[in-house]
């Protein structure tokens, strides 16, 4: 494997779990709406993904209602949600670790932007990266292929033999492929078995990245 120079980081399921907040807003959005209530199994399944295609999907709504059953779910997320959140045991340390090593770090999230530095800055965290990049409030930078390679351009970054990729779903995985960069599962996270199988490499916890340095 070659020598880490870059670690891009996932942030719900990844840095930190999030699910109480993300569950709680989904919830009250789809009450509002008059929706068909979710199974917990239903409902896990939108963390992580774009939110307006979780919606769309699920309910086959069209482009309009979906946008505004994610307006609803910020509506509690932007006040409640967005604290119902904590740092999984290990990430600061971790990236303690990862900086004293010299490993540039990033975050690339699906999250709405302004939602993530809140949440990084919250928690203290937001330092140890070089860029952080999210979506925007009106639909756009969702892909994370996009987001990936917005990160790689922000930091002038070529070496992609060298670049890695920590997610918990399979977005993050493809989105790192489709980039040319590693990827690694993070499955202490939200997703599946069949998903982190698609990865490159698999950690239980976020120290576990530190095994995959030299």
């Amino acid at each position: 494997m070659p020598a880490l120079e870059l670690i891009i980081w996932d942030l719900d399921g990844t840095l930190t779990d999030s699910a109480e907040g993300i569950l709680n807003a989904v919830s009250y959005a789809v009450r509002q709406m008059e929706l068909s209530p979710l199974t917990p199994e239903e409902a896990r399944k939108f963390i992580g993904p774009p939110l307006h295609l979780s919606f769309q999907n699920h309910f086959s709504l069209t482009d309009r209602e979906a946008r505004r059953a994610v307006d609803i779910f910020r509506e509690y997320y932007r006040e409640k949600g967005i604290w119902e959140n904590k740092p999984y045991g290990g990430v600061r340390e971790t990236l303690e670790k990862l900086k004293k090593r010299g490993v540039l770090l990033a975050v690339a999230t699906a999250k709405p932007l302004l939602f993530a530095r809140r949440v990084l800055n919250h928690f203290e965290l937001e330092c140890y990266f070089s860029v952080i990049e999210g979506s925007c409030f009106d639909g756009r930078k969702t892909d994370k292929y996009e987001l990936i390679g917005h990160v790689l351009e922000r930091l002038d970054f070529h070496d992609l033999k060298h670049a890695l990729m920590v997610g918990d779903r399979h977005y993050d995985i493809l989105g790192a492929q489709k980039c040319g960069i590693l990827s690694c599962a993070a499955a202490y996270g939200y997703g599946t078995a069949k998903e982190w199988a698609l990865a490159d490499f698999c950690i239980d916890s976020p120290e576990g990245i530190l095994s995959l340095l030299r």
